[in-house]
């Protein structure tokens, strides 16, 4: 099995800084600067990229779900948190967002 594996998806809750390669913040599990990415990769010896889940759930939709086909989509993700992106699109073999937010509910 492991011979057909070619890398690993992570989608992670909160901020992710995409040139080091970690997550920044995330409310929930209280990562700071947190480097999953590297430690997945170690683990599995294998590519793996990390990105929002937000992120990762639209694409999933516009790839393979109710979004396939479609030129722009737009995805909200409800959890821990509140979040989506606007106005995604695929084009020259990368993803784009043009507005992406996200936010975590207050307990009052």
């Amino acid at each position: 099995m492991r011979e057909h594996v070619v890398g690993a998806g992570i989608g992670c809750p909160g901020s992710i800084d995409r040139s080091r390669r970690l997550v920044r913040t995330t409310s929930n599990l209280g990562w700071v600067d947190y480097p999953i990415r590297g430690q997945i990769a170690n683990v599995l010896q294998l590519p793996t990229v990390l990105d929002n889940d937000a992120n990762c759930a639209t694409y999933a939709e516009w790839w393979r779900g109710a979004g396939r086909g479609v030129e722009h989509l737009v995805g909200i993700t409800v959890g821990t948190g509140i979040g989506g992106v606007c106005d995604a699109w695929w084009q020259d073999r990368a993803w784009g967002f043009r507005k992406c937010w996200g936010g975590r509910p207050h307990n009052d």
